[in-house]
């Protein structure tokens, strides 16, 4: 019993609403990608009822990160839209005026609805850095090593898989070499390819992993990726691939 009542003042102290600013700000136990947590902020309607809002934390975090609010504006709101909520302007997300009463279970409908936005918006700005630094890069690629360039490069891991990278180098020795962003599974399809053919063992083969250092990537997955290729800036990439296949 004792063990009920600590987890009860527990939940009720993680939880435990307050005002700022002539707004409720409601906790939840939802994060953000970037693992900050959400808070529900919570208006008066001129109709008598309550407004449910994200203070605009949400778009905040994607342009925080290097995001370009005009470019997901339409999927923001068609994402908003689906889930009963609507996006304004500023893209601040909101609930339909509702029931005071109503609040607790809106808050918790509010708080799914800003994870799941927020994790496609940390996935299409990993997807569009990437992008980006793929496109950079190979264009210097192609003026370093021309012909020797192969881009979309096939080649079998020890396991006898046959992985895909984004650029293979032909010459003395072979390289391969991936663009990789900060997403979990981003790196984990980078590790496993790049470590099956370190298994391989091939004394021919070298193989990198480019990054952009300016992007939000956690120390672990630098290391992470380490151990299955070294991890190079991107925009020193060229000169350092230039070395190895000389």
């Amino acid at each position: 019993m004792n063990a009920l009542l600590t987890a009860k003042e527990a939940i009720l102290a993680a939880c435990k609403p307050y005002e700022a600013d002539a707004t409720i700000i409601m906790p939840t136990p939802f994060t953000y990608s970037d693992g900050d947590p959400i808070r529900i902020h919570i208006a008066p309607h001129t109709s008598g009822n309550v407004v449910l809002h994200d203070a605009g934390k949400t778009i905040r975090n994607y342009v925080l990160a290097g995001g370009e609010p005009d470019e997901v504006k339409k999927g923001f709101k068609r994402r908003a839209s689906q889930r009963g909520f609507h996006a304004d302007k500023k893209l601040a997300l909101l609930t339909p005026p509702i029931s005071a009463a109503a609040t607790p279970v809106w808050a918790g409908y509010l708080g799914q609805c800003i994870v799941e936005i927020s994790d496609w918006l940390t996935d299409k700005h990993a997807k569009d850095t990437t992008l980006s630094i793929r496109k950079l890069l190979n264009a210097e690629l192609e003026r370093i090593f021309g012909d020797a360039l192969e881009r979309d490069a096939h080649l079998q891991g020890a396991s006898g898989k046959i992985h895909k990278f984004h650029w293979a180098i032909h010459g003395r020795k072979e390289l391969v070499v991936d663009a990789v962003s900060p997403d979990g599974a981003a790196v984990y399809a980078a590790f496993s390819k790049h470590m099956d053919v370190a298994l391989d063992d091939r004394p021919d083969l070298i193989s990198r992993i480019a990054y952009d250092p300016e992007e939000h990537w956690r120390p672990e997955d630098i290391n992470f990726l380490q151990r299955a290729a070294p991890v190079i800036n991107f925009r020193a990439a060229p000169e350092k691939l230039k070395a190895l296949a000389a």
